[in-house]
């Protein structure tokens, strides 16, 4: 599921952009910054959940 820029993220963990696959990590409630390779039409795949210590 794709989160767009702008919203919260709706979980802790690694999300990509959709358009350079570029690899960030956000908290819950974060909100989602447009790529910071300046990708226009991407948007936030989340891959994985943080690890739980």
């Amino acid at each position: 599921m794709a989160n767009t820029p702008g919203t919260a993220a709706p979980q802790s963990g690694i999300y990509w952009c959709s358009v350079c696959k570029t690899p960030v990590q956000f908290k819950a409630g974060e909100i989602l910054p447009v790529c910071k390779n300046q990708c226009g039409r991407g948007n936030w795949e989340f891959v994985r959940a943080s690890e739980q210590k």
